[in-house]
């Protein structure tokens, strides 16, 4: 699998007031995610939203795959 590029930083809007002071902070929107009873080996997506509040920027890399085990 190809890693996809990194986004460019967006500069925050003009006056924009972070909601944390002291470096970059990560938001998300919902933290929590029940996916109930699956079969083994479903596949699943899932989306997130997910900010900056900061005031410094965040730097994101590519997510690792996530990987289940039968019984877990």
């Amino acid at each position: 699998m190809t890693p996809r590029p990194m986004a460019t930083p967006i500069p925050p809007p003009l006056g924009y007031k972070p909601s944390y002071v002291g470096g970059p902070r990560l938001e998300v929107e919902k933290p929590d995610l029940d996916l109930g009873t699956l079969v083994y080996e479903q596949h699943v997506v899932a989306t997130w939203t997910v900010r900056n509040v900061g005031d410094a920027t965040l730097t994101m890399r590519p997510p690792a795959i996530a990987k289940t085990l039968e019984g877990c």
